[in-house]
């Protein structure tokens, strides 16, 4: 990102504002920082590791089907913790490990988020019971992005998810 969107970035909002840096939140500065420490073979070792994992993905987990488009459905949650957008409760870090919201974008499969309810909670913001979206997440095999959403939509009518619009 550093090369392809950072540097550009950086000389387009300079050359329009007198050899100024724009504000950058600190995230991708950590992340563009510690980009900046890695050789350049980096990138061809990460785009190979990320070749091997889509391909084993794809050919072992979420396989296409000629008939359903994907075999199968992955169903997850991204979890169930309040997160105040108005405070940081670690200063941000260069984001290693692995999670299931990643996999839709190293496998290239598709991932759609969908609400299914609402959850109450204290909000210690305004200090009142307010409500959350109550979400799953829904990823199938690749090429398949139509079937999940023509698949979502099926669910609408019977009331089994409600659209929220």
């Amino acid at each position: 990102q550093t090369r392809l969107v950072r540097d550009p970035f950086y000389a387009a909002y300079a050359a329009v504002h007198d050899g100024r840096l724009p504000f950058i939140d600190p995230v991708p500065l950590i992340r563009w920082a510690y980009g900046d420490t890695l050789p350049e073979s980096a990138l061809t070792e990460a785009q190979n590791n990320k070749t091997i994992f889509k391909d084993w993905f794809n050919s072992n987990v979420l396989l296409n089907d000629s008939t359903t488009c994907s075999e199968s459905l992955i169903v997850y949650t991204a979890g169930s913790d309040t997160d105040y957008r108005n405070e940081y409760n670690q200063p941000p870090t260069v984001p290693f490990g692995f999670s299931s919201s990643r996999i839709s974008v190293f496998a290239e499969v598709p991932d759609v988020v969908v609400p299914v309810g609402q959850a109450s909670y204290l909000s210690t913001v305004t200090n009142h019971t307010e409500v959350l979206p109550v979400t799953v997440d829904l990823m199938a095999a690749k090429g398949c992005d139509g079937m999940v959403s023509s698949s979502i939509l099926a669910l609408i009518p019977s009331k089994t998810l409600e659209c929220p619009f």
